[in-house]
This record gives C-alpha cells, sequence and structure tokens, in this order.
C-alpha cells in the first residue's frame, strides 16, 4: 500500500464543499497554492467569484445550495466532469444556531442542511469514487458532534455527521478510496459559537 504522502502526492483534483468560508475556504486556498486544481462549491456566488479571482488558473466554481439537493448533486456532477474526474473531496459545509429554546423553526434549516444535503453530498461522493476506483473523501466535522458541545446546539443533526463517514468501510469494503473524518478543534468554538450564526458554507 503506498504511503499517506505518495497518496496525496498524486492528488492535483479537488472539490471543496462548503468552500465560500471558514476551514472550507482556507483548504481550498491551501490546495490551490500547493497546485492542484479546486472546484469550489458553496451558496454565495459573490464569494465563489472572489476566490476564484485570487487564481483563475487554479479555481473551479459551481453555486449549489445543499438544500436543494438533486440540483447541488447535478452541480457537483457537471463541476468533477469540468475538471476532468476528482481525486479529494472535502466536504464541510454546514450551518448552526444556537437554540437554547429548542425551537423547531431553527432546527429544520440545519437538518436540511446539515443531514439532508450533507447525506446527499457525501454519497455522491462516494458513488463517484466507487466508479473512478479511486479517491479520498474528507468530512469535516465540528465539536458540536461531542457531548461536551455547548449546550442546545446539537441535535441528530450533528452526530450524523461524526458516524456516518465510520460506516463506509463497512459498507463498501475494497472500493478502491479512502474516508478521514477530522474535527475541528477549540479555536472553532472560540470564533463561532457565540454568534447567532455558527457556520455557513
Amino acid at each position: 500500500m503506498p504511503a499517506c504522502g505518495a497518496i496525496f502526492a498524486a492528488m492535483k483534483r479537488a472539490i471543496v464543499i462548503g468552500a465560500t468560508s471558514g476551514i472550507g475556504r482556507g483548504l481550498a486556498e491551501r490546495l490551490a497554492s500547493a497546485g492542484y486544481t479546486v472546484g469550489l462549491v458553496g451558496r454565495r456566488e459573490n464569494l465563489l467569484d472572489e476566490i476564484a479571482a485570487g487564481d483563475p488558473a487554479a479555481f473551479r466554481r459551481a453555486a449549489a445550495d445543499l438544500t436543494r439537493t438533486a440540483e447541488a448533486v447535478a452541480a457537483l456532477e457537471r463541476l468533477a466532469a469540468e475538471l476532468g474526474g476528482m481525486d479529494l473531496c472535502i466536504v464541510c459545509a454546514g450551518t448552526g444556531e444556537l437554540n437554547p429554546a429548542l425551537a423547531y423553526a431553527l432546527e429544520e434549516p440545519a437538518i436540511r442542511t446539515n443531514v439532508a444535503g450533507w447525506t446527499a453530498a457525501v454519497d455522491w461522493a462516494c458513488g463517484f469514487f466507487e466508479r473512478q476506483g479511486a479517491g479520498h473523501l474528507v468530512c469535516v466535522t465540528s465539536e458540536g458532534c461531542a457531548a461536551a458541545a455547548p449546550p442546545r446546539l446539537t441535535a441528530l443533526r450533528k452526530p450524523t455527521r461524526s458516524t456516518m463517514p465510520r460506516g463506509f468501510g463497512s459498507v463498501s469494503p475494497g472500493c478502491g478510496f479512502r474516508s478521514a473524518s477530522p474535527t475541528s478543534g477549540p479555536v472553532s468554538r472560540r470564533r463561532r459559537w457565540p454568534g447567532a450564526k455558527a457556520f455557513s458554507g
């Protein structure tokens, strides 16, 4: 089996879902500086354009709202075709609200993005790599998945993002791609928890 460094050295086409701000934007820009061609995916077209303008040769972009799952998957498919394939897919789109009153009106948009939309994106990436026979899927989660997360923030929508990637190996053994699920650390809590809108990609 090739070393991890060799695997990443061979990867030069990446899609970052949730690339318009925060961790996603930082990863997209870092990948571009490392020589990747990067497909940017996010809701906010003005921010996609802003990032792409920084290095037009490195970036491709597709505006997509994960709550519109069929449209988002179609946009991802077109973007992968434009890149000529995909070696690395990073899924870090998400949204969140502090919800001390447990109001469902605040939970529903997060469920539509963080569960339904996120699952559609991850399923698409998993299927793409299975058909391709290779690739690396990275699902970025947050401290909101943990029991020690800020109170009244975490519902089923958060643990889903943490536990789903662990099942890929058993669901698709020998499928030819790898998955990872890193978790953002305390700096993310300090920067995002105090605001009403915790994160939005």
